[in-house]
């Protein structure tokens, strides 16, 4: 079982590489303004409206 718990922990490793990747990606573009930020995200924007209709509806 050696080999194999060596060969789990390299994929776990390889995920968390690329959820760090991907988060620091995202943390990149949310330092930018917003326009970079909504061209990364386009649905950024209409979740944004989403949420401010429910908001004042509530």
């Amino acid at each position: 079982m050696g080999i194999l718990d060596g060969i789990v922990e390299w994929i776990a490793e390889q995920v968390m590489h690329g959820l760090d990747l991907v988060s620091t990606s995202v943390l990149g573009a949310l330092g930018c303004d917003m326009s970079v930020f909504l061209r990364y995200f386009p649905a950024a924007e209409l979740c944004m409206i989403i949420t401010r209709i429910i908001r004042q509806n509530l």
